[in-house]
């Protein structure tokens, strides 16, 4: 018996490449014509998936993610008869510290080591700041000074220069006032209420030098108290972290 074969289809005349032209050159991205593949063809005919790009990186990034929250997952220990949550990490931290201090001597060695590449790196990261800070507070300096001596009138910097504190023996970094426009508007709104608190602890102290009535006193007296108290709250918050030019006594 005679296996019959398929008949062959026909290709379809829209299909075909065209005809090659003269002008056609080949090259980056222009195969040869008799190369291409033809209209509504697809060219990975198996429907199979490219392999995502940096799987590698990507599961090392996940078992990091996995890692750092072991590290900090809590577990009770027992401190003097009491049970206490502490990370993993601090938990691994401390049995290694007791075996240094036991006398292990690679224990020892470890630590040492450890604790001077931290020392190391946060004096790095210390310095980093610094250096950036102290760029930033001259180019504050040099961009308001021109802005004087061509007589332009700008709308003054959100941090003044006048306001990052660099101390050069520490390298330490202190930047009074805010940062960003909320912290702008946090920063007025406290001042808007001291300045309030001001003017009501003016109102109740004049208020009692006129007052005859025993119990009005005493409660006026003790509102005065409360109202002293929050302006000191609020001088504290403004002395510390606010702008030097806001400063309130």
């Amino acid at each position: 018996m005679t296996k019959k074969s398929k008949p062959i289809p026909k290709s379809d005349d829209s299909s075909a490449p065209p005809p090659p032209t003269t002008d056609y050159k080949v090259g980056y991205c222009r195969p040869p014509v008799e190369h291409r593949f033809p209209p509504k063809v697809s060219g990975n005919p198996g429907g199979r998936k490219n392999p995502p790009k940096n799987s590698l990186a990507n599961e090392m990034e996940r078992v990091r993610e996995l890692f750092i929250q072991e590290a900090y997952r809590l577990v009770p220990v027992d401190e003097g008869g009491k049970t206490v949550w502490l990370p993993l990490i601090q938990v691994a931290a401390r049995t290694h510290l007791l075996k240094a201090s036991q006398g292990d001597s690679q224990a020892f060695l470890q630590v040492l080591s450890l604790v001077q590449s931290i020392e190391r790196e946060q004096k790095e990261t210390q310095f980093r700041i610094f250096a950036e800070a102290l760029d930033w507070k001259n180019a504050l300096e040099k961009e308001l000074a021109f802005n004087k001596e061509q007589g332009i009138v700008a709308t003054e910097p959100l941090t003044h220069p006048d306001d990052i504190i660099l101390d050069a023996r520490s390298g330490e970094v202190d930047i009074r006032g805010p940062l960003n426009e909320i912290e702008k508007a946090d920063f007025e709104a406290i001042r808007q209420r001291y300045a309030e608190l001001k003017q009501g602890l003016q109102y109740f102290e004049e208020q009692l030098l006129s007052m005859r009535n025993k119990k009005q006193k005493e409660a006026t007296a003790h509102v005065i108290a409360r109202v002293k108290s929050q302006i000191k709250r609020h001088a504290d918050f403004i002395n510390a972290h606010d702008s030097k030019r806001y400063r309130v006594e």
